[in-house]
C-alpha cells in the first residue's frame, strides 16, 4: 500500500486511507481498539503536520468530508446513507467547483453496491493475472461509464457558485440537527424530516446572491474580460488574452461559476482582436460541444461592412467582417446563441442595465483598423456609468470625442455628465484615451486591463499622466488582479483582488 500511495504522489486521499489503514494496523498490532473516527482525526493531523497546505487541497476536503459522512451515516441503509453523505459534501463541493449535478444521487447508488465486485476483481486479477484480469478491466469500465453521465449531460448541473462563509455554517447546523433528528424519531419519522428540510438546505446555499449592480475586470493577462452584472442578469463584454492560455475555461468561465452565473444574457464583442475574442470563442465552442453548464443567449457583433480585413495590414480595410467574425457568428450559431448586430445608434436593455451604441459609425469609411472600429457602449444601470471603449483610438477616437462633443450641444445621445467608471482604451496605450475625450467623459474611476511585464509596456505612462489630470482613480489588473466596482443605492465602491 505504501508503494501505491508513493506512485500516486501522496495525493490527500490516498495519503488518508494510508494513513488510516497503518492506524488500524498499529492497533491491531499493539492489542488495542481501532476508532475509526479518531484514527481519521489522527491522520488528518498527521497529514496537516507535514503539509499545511493540504487545507486548502479540495482533494483533502473532499476525502475527509467523505469519510467523516460515511462515519455519520453508518447503521440508516445504503439510499439514505448514500443521501446523507451527498447532501453532506454538497457545501464543499460547491466550493471547489460552483455547480451541483442532479446526477450526482443516482450515479452513487450505482457506484456503491459494485465496489467490492470491483475490489474482489482487482484483488483476483493482481495475484492470478492473464484471464482473471478481464472481469475487473469490465467493471472498472462500466466505472468509467457511470462517472461520466454527469459530464455528458452538463444541462443537469445546476450552478449554484461558491457558497459564503455563513451559508455554509448555516447549512452544516441544519445538517447536523438533521442527523440528530433520525436518532430521535423513528427512523421513518426521521427520514421523513431530513429529505423534507433538504428543499430549505439547499435554499440556504442557492440564495444569497445581491441585487446589487457589479462590474468585474478580470485578470486575463494582456487582453481583456468585463463581467457586468444586475440581480440575476449577466453579460460578458470581450473576452481573450495574448499571454494567458486558455483564458476562456481557466479564467472566464470559473469565474463566471463561482459567482453563480450559468447564463449569459448576452456576450458583447467589441472587435476581433485576438486579446479580446479567443477566451470567448473558447467558450462558445464548449457551450456547443456540450463541455460547460454555461448558457450564453446572445452574441453581439459590431455591425461591419463586408471584407476580408486582416486587422493589421495597412491600406486595407481590416475593420471588416473576417476570417475571426465569420468564426465567431459560426461558433455562436453551434451554441445556439442569437447573433445581433450593433451600430451607432441602437440601444438596448438586459435587466437593469441599459446600454447605448456610440460606435461604430454606420457609414464606417474605409481603412479603418479593427482598432478604430471598435464598439463602444454607454452603460447605464442604477446609480453607475461605464464607457466601455475597447481598443478604441485614432480616428475612432475622434470619431467618439465629436459623439461627446454633439451630445453637449444637442442633447441628441442622452449621455451623462460624467461617467463613475471609464474602461481605459487599448490597455493603457498612449495612442488612446487623450486629454479631449477626456474632458468630456471625466471619469471617477479608470479602470486597465495589462498583464505583467508585457511586450508593450502598457499601461503608458502618459495615459497614466492624462488620467490624473482629470481626477480619475486608477486600477491596473497587473497590479490589483481583478478589479470590481459595486453600485448599491446611491454608493460606489472599488475592490481588488490583491487589495489595495
Amino acid at each position: 500500500m505504501l508503494f501505491y500511495v508513493t506512485l500516486t504522489g501522496w495525493r490527500a486521499s490516498s495519503a488518508r486511507a494510508f494513513a488510516a489503514f497503518f492506524l488500524f494496523l498499529s492497533a491491531r498490532r499493539t492489542g488495542r481498539t481501532y476508532d475509526a473516527l479518531s484514527a481519521m482525526s489522527a491522520a488528518a493531523i498527521l497529514l496537516l503536520l507535514t503539509n499545511p497546505y493540504y487545507l486548502f487541497y479540495s482533494s483533502f476536503r473532499l476525502s475527509f468530508g467523505a469519510a467523516g459522512l460515511i462515519l455519520l451515516a453508518r447503521g440508516h441503509g445504503r439510499v439514505m446513507g448514500t443521501l446523507m453523505v451527498q447532501a453532506g459534501i454538497v457545501p464543499i463541493q460547491l466550493y471547489d467547483y460552483y455547480v451541483f449535478s442532479v446526477l450526482s444521487l443516482p450515479v452513487n447508488l450505482l457506484l456503491v453496491p459494485l465496489l467490492p465486485a470491483v475490489l474482489a476483481a482487482g484483488a483476483a486479477g493482481l495475484v492470478l493475472g492473464g484471464p482473471a484480469v478481464y472481469p475487473a478491466v469490465f467493471l472498472l469500465q462500466i466505472y468509467d461509464c457511470i462517472l461520466g453521465l454527469p459530464g455528458l449531460l452538463p444541462r443537469l448541473q445546476i450552478v449554484l457558485g461558491r457558497p459564503s462563509a455563513a451559508a455554509v455554517c448555516m447549512y452544516y447546523a441544519l445538517f447536523l440537527l438533521l442527523a440528530a433528528l433520525l436518532k430521535l424519531f423513528s427512523e421513518k419519522r426521521g427520514r421523513f424530516f431530513f429529505v423534507l428540510l433538504l428543499i430549505p438546505m439547499g435554499c440556504i446555499l442557492a440564495c444569497g446572491r445581491s441585487g446589487k449592480t457589479e462590474l468585474c475586470m478580470l485578470d486575463v493577462g494582456q487582453g481583456d474580460a468585463v463581467v457586468l452584472r444586475d440581480g440575476k442578469t449577466a453579460v460578458l463584454i470581450d473576452g481573450g488574452s495574448a499571454n494567458v492560455e486558455n483564458a476562456g475555461p481557466r479564467r472566464i468561465e470559473p469565474y463566471l461559476l463561482s459567482e453563480g452565473i450559468g447564463t449569459l444574457e448576452a456576450v458583447l464583442i467589441s472587435h476581433t482582436d485576438d486579446d479580446h475574442i479567443n477566451g470567448t470563442m473558447e467558450l462558445l465552442a464548449r457551450a456547443g460541444d456540450g463541455l460547460t453548464p454555461l448558457v450564453i443567449r446572445n452574441v453581439v457583433l459590431p455591425l461591419l461592412p463586408e471584407g476580408e480585413g486582416d486587422g493589421a495590414a495597412a491600406g486595407k480595410n481590416a475593420a471588416a467582417r473576417n476570417e475571426d467574425y465569420r468564426c465567431l457568428e459560426e461558433l455562436a450559431a453551434r451554441a445556439g446563441a442569437n447573433i445581433l448586430y450593433a451600430a451607432q445608434g441602437d440601444t438596448f436593455s438586459m435587466g437593469g442595465m441599459h446600454f447605448r451604441v456610440l460606435l461604430p459609425r454606420r457609414d464606417l469609411p474605409q481603412g479603418y483598423s479593427t482598432n478604430e472600429a471598435s464598439m463602444v457602449l454607454s452603460l447605464s444601470s442604477g446609480p453607475l456609468d461605464v464607457l466601455l471603449t475597447g481598443d478604441l483610438e485614432g480616428r475612432g477616437e475622434s470619431d467618439l470625442t465629436e459623439v461627446f462633443a454633439e451630445n453637449a450641444a444637442t442633447g441628441r445621445y442622452g449621455l451623462p455628465h460624467h461617467y463613475e467608471v471609464l474602461k481605459t482604451a487599448h490597455h493603457g496605450s498612449g495612442n488612446a484615451t487623450g486629454t479631449e475625450l477626456l474632458r468630456y467623459v471625466r471619469p471617477d474611476t479608470a479602470l486597465i486591463s495589462a498583464g505583467r511585464r508585457n511586450v508593450h509596456g502598457h499601461p503608458h505612462a502618459e495615459t497614466l499622466e492624462r488620467l490624473q489630470e482629470c481626477g480619475a482613480e486608477i486600477f491596473v489588473t497587473k497590479d490589483a488582479g481583478a478589479i470590481t466596482v459595486t453600485a448599491e443605492g446611491d454608493s460606489v465602491s472599488v475592490r481588488t483582488f490583491l487589495g489595495p
